[in-house]
């Protein structure tokens, strides 16, 4: 992202989406469709660094926090949105799922042309907390290793949760994960700073991060 900028990713993102919904859709076999569904998950994954470092670096102070978490909302919302779809195109003949898959071509397409109107983030040189503490020439890697944390996290937890909850009584692993999100709350309380509405240099210079920052920015 920092060598191409946050718009070309942006752009190059709804092409990975396009190709995948395509080719996903005309898959001549097991092995075609893998690789068309493998290029919709490498959008995907850059999708989660991407968009909310590009929002955190283009809103306003005052909204940024609303618009990264409306991202979030945005990909839930998408999920439903794809299953009623699935719901209406299901029965509708032998290729039904084709049609399926293809029809994400639409807002695939969509959202390509819409990214050619974005501006370029004025700051190019999971989650939006670590975008808004990393300094600029850090940023796109901090937030890259943060996504990736996440979803190797996501992964492993779909992967053993299986045999923890056969070797364990269900109810004892919701309680270590709430546990768990109980000593996440006293962490974020104890240690994180706040963020809200202040621009991303003057929380870089604060934290110790950046070197100077405008004295209009403190009576913000």
């Amino acid at each position: 992202m920092d060598r191409f900028g946050r718009k070309q990713t942006l752009i190059w993102i709804g092409v990975l989406y396009f190709v995948s919904a395509l080719w996903s859709g005309l898959a001549a076999g097991a092995l075609s469709l893998t690789i068309a569904r493998l290029i919709g998950g490498v959008g995907v994954g850059i999708a989660t660094v991407a968009s909310p470092l590009s929002i955190s670096e283009i809103a306003p102070p005052l909204y940024r926090g609303r618009l990264a978490g409306l991202f979030q909302f945005n990909i839930v919302l998408g999920i439903l949105v794809a299953f009623v779809s699935n719901a209406l195109i299901g029965g509708t003949g032998p290729n039904d799922w084709r049609w399926m898959l293809g029809v994400e071509a639409i807002p695939a397409l969509a959202y390509t042309l819409l990214c050619v109107t974005l501006p370029e983030s004025p700051r190019w040189l999971i989650w939006v907390f670590i975008s808004e503490i990393f300094p600029s020439r850090h940023r796109a890697a901090g937030q890259s290793l943060g996504s990736f944390t996440h979803w190797m996290a996501a992964a492993l937890l779909t992967a053993f949760f299986p045999a923890m909850v056969t070797a364990f009584p269900p109810a004892l692993v919701f309680l270590f994960f709430c546990l768990m999100m109980v000593l996440q709350l006293v962490w974020v309380k104890a240690m994180v700073p706040e963020t809200r509405g202040r621009p991303l240099e003057q929380i870089g210079h604060d934290l110790g991060l950046a070197e100077s920052v405008p004295a209009s920015w403190n009576k913000l």
